[in-house]
């Protein structure tokens, strides 16, 4: 039986690869958590800060998966806004 490991080099680690990519954190509304990935910052939004999202305004009338999708979409806004600001 053969078995094929890969070892990353130090100097390509995935979060070397996502920002020579030109990728940017997105930040969590509720905590210190940041990924690169919507899904899963949605994901960890849906997991660890569920109570809060269902008491939004927003959250009232539509499904819990569009409020994530506004809270993301909201932080990105944000992220892009402060990336303009450095670049003056």
């Amino acid at each position: 039986m053969f078995v094929a490991i890969f070892v990353w080099p130090a100097t390509l680690k995935p979060t070397n690869i996502l920002e020579s990519l030109g990728l940017t954190e997105i930040p969590c509304a509720f905590s210190n958590y940041q990924h690169y990935i919507e899904f899963d910052l949605g994901n960890h939004l849906l997991k660890k800060h569920n109570c809060v999202l269902l008491k939004l305004p927003i959250g009232e009338s539509y499904s819990i998966k569009y409020t994530i999708k506004r809270i993301i979409e909201h932080a990105k806004k944000k992220v892009t806004e402060g990336l303009a600001l450095r670049r003056r």
